[in-house]
């Protein structure tokens, strides 16, 4: 796997849209994160793929090439190159007021979030005033030559100078490197308002060498277990992009499906061995992908070391106070009830919820006439060409942790640590991975040997895994499917379920009681281009009451995977004593579990470094501000009429910015507007400049800024 990092210069302001506005002050909005600017990974990659459609075009390269590159949809596996967002990099030092040419670099991008957000001194509105500005444009009426009435629109711009990094890795033959190359040189554009003289870009491609900079689990973890020792791994997936899960579907916004993990590391298994399209041939292949010799688990929400799972079905909260709960299956609760949606945490204080964090995510995708700026999606008269579309993407936000456990043999569990180590233990997840989303990191807890006794807690141990008796509330995580013994035909009611863990557990079970529903399973089969065998299955949530002949320790329970295609996840349960759910308190914010929470680096020297220069513009700022507004004011007692109109003004903070976007100083400007025609205006023009002379550049922008919304006011009161 080859990796390079593409490092993007901004020449000219720049936008990179995401479908957002602010009414009343913004158009369009660039894309930020806690206000530092980025560019959409879908952007970079779909900019490369259209200077490397021109080359096509010119017969330089062939489009065979450019598939194999950038990839081509409808394939059963992704392919091509991978392309992450555009970080922040670098800033030059005029945007924190320093007129010596110097650059701040930003460090580690993770970090620099990180300490972004736990600074005390510094909020997001300051950092989106330092990286983004405003610009203004309007439509002319051809007839009056003068603007269009209600054309005014004003787009938040990235200004010039800054550096953005964005990660690129794919597996390349020379020849697709040197075009990829080529592709970036003739990356000159992007974002929105290229025709008008913004998004003007200069990019580089500069390879990686793998070295120590690549963490590598240890597989000691694993220990020296015999090959046909059945072990239980626990795991963690970290979300380092946002996940977008296949169709969507309910489950999928709420947790990592086994699914998906599964078919990650099918993939992987398969480059490794080189196994191509005879992977089912493959005896190991087929006993640990296809016949469910190692049981993926879905990956469930943990937050601050406390593990989340979805909510049984029986646990409700009364409609008129939504702080309590019960438990509808023991009776007395005669009220108008809602069931908990949420993911749940329960222990002896109360019951804890909590949600996965979502994002919603706008793309366009342009017609195959690139002289056509936007989607036509179904307004267009001829529909048998692609004509663009505008979409979104419901995505589990990044930063999120996820865990589970796999079950298997261990010479099988080791195979698959193998594969992950060989990718540095990154996945690629759910729905377009090939840039923006999916990028996950795999981190192993523990492995241990599925446990075949009983044990006895230690002296003072209160461990709910030991957690003993015979009357249990047990529900579904996943769901649950079984295949009637008689006929053959899949059954979605709870004898089977009773009957199998009767002989598991050596012991009768009686069922009480039971609230459940029914589901399909389903997907979809890329190789063949069809859906997959739908299923019927017992629903995620169903709950059931049960009491055993003897006493049942709750680790028997929920180790097991029930029913069948445990290989996909299904057949997750929970145990709780009866006891211990009843009814209670619903808890707002559920405590950190000590030991549990990883430790986060703390910030670099490069990260230190650019906030105290951020901090350092901060306070400068709020001295030029006010020394811009007393000398506007003093100007305007002076004389009522010396602020010049708002558009003259907008014509000075464009000569403030220079043609590559880095201030210029008073003589400069000076001189300029000593050109323009017009002696009444040359005057007040200079005569409004006078109090910005020897002033640095952040004080003309701060005086200018003042002065051009202050011109509005009066225009505004003069209609």
């Amino acid at each position: 796997m080859k990796r390079w990092n593409l490092q993007i210069e901004l020449k000219s302001d720049f936008c990179t849209t995401t479908g957002e506005a602010i009414p009343g002050m913004l158009n369009s909005k660039t894309a930020l994160e806690y206000g530092i600017p980025y560019i959409p990974a879908k952007r970079i990659k779909g900019c490369l793929l259209v200077a490397g459609r021109e080359m096509a075009d010119n017969g330089v390269i062939s489009q065979e090439a450019l598939f194999r590159i950038f990839g081509r949809p409808g394939l059963e596996r992704a392919e091509g190159i991978r392309v992450e967002d555009g970080r922040l990099s670098a800033v030059p030092g005029y945007l924190f007021g320093r007129e010596n040419g110097e650059v701040v670099a930003a460090g580690e991008y993770e970090r620099l979030l990180k300490t972004a957000k736990e600074r005390t001194d510094i909020d997001e509105q300051l950092l989106e005033d330092i990286f983004t500005g405003k610009r203004t444009r309007t439509a002319l009426d051809k007839k009056r030559g003068t603007a269009k009435n209600h054309s005014l629109r004003t787009v938040q711009v990235v200004p010039a100078g800054i550096l953005f990094t964005s990660r690129i890795e794919g597996e390349l033959g020379e020849e697709e490197e040197k075009i990829l190359h080529s592709c970036v040189k003739g990356l000159r554009h992007m974002g929105i308002g290229i025709t008008r003289g913004m998004g003007e870009v200069r990019c580089t491609l500069k390879k990686i060498e793998y070295g120590n900079e690549e963490v590598k689990e240890s597989l000691s973890i694993l220990k020296e277990f015999p090959k046909e020792t059945e072990i239980s791994l626990s795991y963690e997936i970290e979300l380092e992009q946002p996940v977008v899960m296949a169709g969507g579907q309910e489950d999928g916004l709420n947790q990592i499906q086994a699914s998906a993990v599964s078919g990650a590391l099918a993939g992987m298994y398969i480059k490794m061995n080189s196994l191509g399209d005879s992977a089912h041939e493959d005896e190991s292949f087929r006993r640990i992908f296809l016949r469910d010799g190692v049981q993926f688990g879905n990956a469930f929400l943990k937050r601050d070391g406390i593990q989340y799972v979805p909510a049984p079905k029986a646990f409700a909260v009364p409609k008129e106070d939504r702080k309590a709960w019960f438990n509808s299956m023991a009776g007395g609760q005669a009220v108008r009830k809602k069931q908990i949606s949420s993911q749940i945490c329960l222990d002896t204080n109360g019951l804890y919820l909590a949600e996965p964090h979502k994002e919603i995510h706008f793309h366009h995708a342009r017609p195959a006439d690139r002289g056509i700026g936007h989607a036509l999606n179904d307004r267009a008269e001829d529909t048998s060409v692609p004509t663009g579309q505008f979409f979104h993407y419901i995505a589990l936000s990044k930063g999120q942790t996820f865990a589970g456990s796999w079950r298997g043999k261990a010479e099988d569990i080791l195979a698959l640590t193998k594969c992950l180590e060989a990718y540095q233990y990154r996945l690629r997840l759910g729905t377009s991975k090939t840039a923006e989303y999916g990028n996950c990191r795999f981190r192993i807890l523990e492995a241990v040997p599925v446990r075949r006794e009983h044990r006895e807690p230690a002296a003072g141990q209160q461990d709910e895994d030991l957690a003993r008796g015979r009357e249990w509330l047990v529900w579904l995580l996943s769901p649950l499917v079984y295949r009637s013994p008689s006929d053959g035909s899949y059954a979605t009611g709870s004898d089977p379920l009773i009957a199998q863990m009767s002989k598991e557990l050596n012991s009768k079970i009686e069922q009480i009681d039971s609230v459940c529903s029914s589901t399909v399973i389903n997907g979809y089969n890329s190789k063949w281009r069809l859906p997959a065998a739908a299923c019927p299955a017992v629903s995620a949530g169903s709950s059931f009451h049960i009491r055993t002949a003897g006493d049942v320790e709750a680790w028997e329970i929920e180790d097991m995977r029930w029913g069948m295609l445990t290989g996909r996840g299904c057949g997750q349960v929970k145990a709780v004593p009866w006891e211990d759910c009843a009814g209670g308190k619903i808890m707002d914010d559920a405590p950190a579990e000590l030991g549990n929470v990883r430790e986060d680096k703390g910030p670099s020297v490069e990260t230190d470094r650019f906030f105290n220069a951020v901090s350092e513009y901060r306070e400068k700022r709020l001295q030029q501000e006010e020394a811009a507004r007393n000398a506007l004011e003093w100007l305007d007692k002076q004389d009522k009429n010396a602020i010049p109109s708002a558009s003259e003004i907008s014509l000075l903070i464009q000569m403030l910015k220079g043609r590559d976007g880095r201030p210029r100083d008073y003589e400069a400007i000076r001189k300029e507007a000593e050109r323009i025609s017009g002696d009444g205006k040359r005057a007040r023009i200079l005569n409004f400049m006078k109090p910005c002379g020897g002033k640095s550049a952040e004080f003309m922008k701060q005086y200018l800024e003042a002065a051009k919304w202050k011109a509005r006011k009066r225009e505004g009161e003069d209609e």
